[in-house]
């Protein structure tokens, strides 16, 4: 991979506008692209894998390999001038897909804190209990089937006295799971501090909220986190194959959420077909218990629950068993027009607590900058 791939500066773009909608007022940003270049972690490294903040990881035991290249490109972006693009060069159609992970490794004996990487706003320990970044796929990328997963969001933590050689000294590798298709627009992912799955346990294990993972009060998920990835789980009938992401950032849920049975939200709106789609993961051992999808215009957390709408389709019933607790709900019959933004509430039956995540239906497909004028490749 040439080096050169990383440092594309661009001059003279025309300004894309931001969207209102797609970000929090109390938030941290830890990336999102607009320099033109991938931060630098280990001037020392001589591979991009332990050189760069973000890069595509190759050598996925399980599924890879999965040959790729990073770059920060102008071809497409969620609301600024840059994103972050991923280059699947080859592959077949049980490899081939992305696996791009965030790498604080500042030298060859020390992993930093994710948190020493914000680039925009200052961190405040047990403070921020949410994670946000948006991806769009590449055409091809279909759901895996009912319950089951097709990407994954892998965490490693850290105790605040852990040993820095390591991404995880007293604390642990989790994943949060994904069921999610090409849409051709901007998807929405949260992660919060429910993982899917530990490594080691059965799949069917219900974790739980894990908000201090480490057992270490006032150091919670986000505090102890230090490396994660992206991780796409089947390959793709097409490549090259081109992968965007854009705006990792982090903020407070300041409502009381219902995170114990319903976690890993994910959303998306596309225009063309005025379809909602979200998907969310349920308590394990909840096999039979249904959930009621409602949405509003207006913050549900502020209007109440009762004064949501009723979605169409809005009772959704458990598709598969214990560890294939995904569950998703999509419709075409809301009217958006002239609509900013929606918000859709999720409740179990046997609970009052509900969470909600809001939906940009407008500016979703990305922007499309001027062509440069002047280009510099350093």
């Amino acid at each position: 991979m040439n080096n050169f791939k990383h440092h594309l500066w661009i001059l003279c773009l025309g300004v894309a506008v931001a969207n209102p909608a797609l970000s929090n007022n109390d938030s941290v940003i830890l990336a999102d692209f607009e320099s033109g270049s991938i931060r630098i972690v280990n001037p020392k490294a001589t591979t991009p894998t332990t050189r760069f903040l973000f890069n595509q990881y190759e050598g996925d035991p399980t599924q890879g390999p999965d040959i790729g290249s990073e770059t920060v490109t102008n071809e497409d972006s969620l609301s600024g001038n840059y994103s972050l693009k991923i280059t699947i060069d080859s592959g077949d159609i049980t490899s081939g897909s992305i696996y791009t992970q965030f790498y604080p490794k500042v030298s060859s004996l020390v992993w930093e804190n994710m948190s020493t990487q914000i680039e925009t706003g200052t961190w405040t320990k047990d403070k921020y209990n949410r994670m946000r970044f948006w991806m769009k796929l590449p055409p091809g990328m279909a759901f895996a089937p009912p319950g089951q997963t097709n990407l994954h969001f892998g965490t490693y933590v850290r105790a605040s006295n852990g040993d820095k050689s390591s991404a995880e000294s007293g604390g642990n590798h989790f994943y949060h799971y994904f069921n999610v298709e090409s849409t051709g627009v901007w998807h929405q992912f949260i992660i919060d501090t429910h993982p899917t799955h530990a490594r080691g346990n059965s799949g069917g294990t219900e974790e739980g909220n894990r908000e201090y993972p480490t057992g270490e009060a006032g150091y919670n998920y986000f505090d102890a986190l230090t490396r994660f990835y992206v991780d796409a789980r089947n390959g793709l009938p097409n490549y090259p194959a081109y992968y965007y992401l854009d705006k990792f950032e982090f903020y407070e849920e300041t409502n009381l959420e219902n995170i114990d049975q319903i976690y890993s939200l994910n959303a998306v709106y596309e225009p063309n077909k005025n379809k909602l789609t979200v998907g969310w993961n349920r308590d394990k051992n909840e096999n039979s218990v249904k959930h009621e999808v409602k949405y509003s215009f207006t913050d549900i957390h502020s209007t109440g629950w009762d004064a949501a709408t009723s979605a169409p389709n809005g009772i959704i019933t458990p598709p598969g068993w214990q560890g294939y607790n995904r569950m998703r709900w999509s419709t075409s019959s809301i009217d958006l027009t002239g609509k900013v933004s929606i918000y859709i509430g999720i409740k179990p039956e046997n609970s009052s607590l509900f969470r909600q995540i809001k939906i940009p239906v407008t500016g979703v497909t990305g922007t499309t900058p001027k062509p440069p004028s002047m280009l510099n490749i350093q």
